[in-house]
């Protein structure tokens, strides 16, 4: 093999350069090849990162409302406040409907006896004026007429008194001293029979107490005026005395009045003194 020169090389040397040449290239040709896998695994990873990169939560144009974080659910706004009005004193219906027109719902009633009309709202849970969130309840309490009281006239004195105790009432009985009727009945009740009256107000029953008359004892057959009893004669005259009688009252004898016997001579209201 002749060089540039025109130099003949001896055969030996000329297969050295040979081998040495096909080893350049083989080592060239594995540098290559660990380049090419170097820049696939560099790939490889770049892909790998960008999918594990969370997608843009970036808002879109125009958008005004700020994109939640991942996995949480974005937070509702809460309804406006608003004021409850003042429903004491309305029928109930219109109780609720101002209720409602506020933005406000009616939970629930509850009655109690009351000299208000039937259905008047008494009392709200919420305070008129009371700022709330829309949508909140209100409790009212309503009247109800107070319950009447049973009629127990004519009635014994023990019915009476379980009536008024079942029907919430006290009772306190009062004897009246009568001269004829029934021991025991009821002659009277205050307040009246039916009159509506709150639970627990005592209710006076009068009780008939008969006491029935004594007669007199038969009167005396006496000349008026004289005391002791003087029984009706022509005369009197002073036992004892220069009278003739036919009759003599053994003194004292009081006078008050007339003195038909003329035994008062001296006029003082006693007679027969001695």
């Amino acid at each position: 093999m002749d060089d540039e020169t025109g130099r003949r090389w001896p055969a030996g040397w000329r297969r050295a350069g040979q081998a040495r040449g096909a080893l350049v290239a083989v080592v060239l040709a594995l540098l290559i090849a660990g380049c090419s896998i170097d820049d696939a695994s560099v790939a490889s990873r770049g892909e790998s990162a960008e999918a594990s990169q969370p997608p843009d939560t970036e808002p879109s144009p125009g958008s005004s409302t700020p994109a939640s974080p991942v996995g949480e659910p974005a937070t509702p706004t809460p309804p406006p406040p608003v004021t409850v009005p003042a429903v004491a004193g309305l029928p109930r219906s219109e109780a609720a409907q101002a209720l409602r027109a506020a933005g406000l719902r009616l939970r629930a009633t509850r009655k109690v006896p009351s000299f208000e009309p039937r259905g008047t709202v008494l009392r709200q849970s919420v305070a008129s004026g009371t700022s709330v969130t829309a949508g909140s309840a209100v409790a009212l309490v309503t009247a109800v007429p107070h319950p009447r009281v049973p009629r127990v006239l004519q009635t014994s004195a023990r019915t009476a008194t379980t009536a008024l105790q079942r029907a919430g009432y006290r009772v306190d009985l009062v004897t009246r001293t009568v001269p004829s009727g029934k021991d025991g009945m009821v002659l009277r009740q205050v307040p009246a029979p039916l009159t509506r009256t709150k639970a627990g107000t005592s209710i006076t029953v009068v009780v008939a107490q008969v006491v029935r008359p004594v007669a007199p004892p038969p009167a005396e057959n006496c000349t008026p005026g004289y005391r002791p009893c003087l029984s009706p004669a022509s005369d009197y005259d002073c036992a004892g005395g220069s009278g003739d009688g036919p009759e003599y009252a053994q003194g004292p004898i009081y006078v008050s009045g007339s003195d038909p016997y003329e035994l008062d001579s001296e006029g003082d209201g006693v007679a027969c003194e001695s």
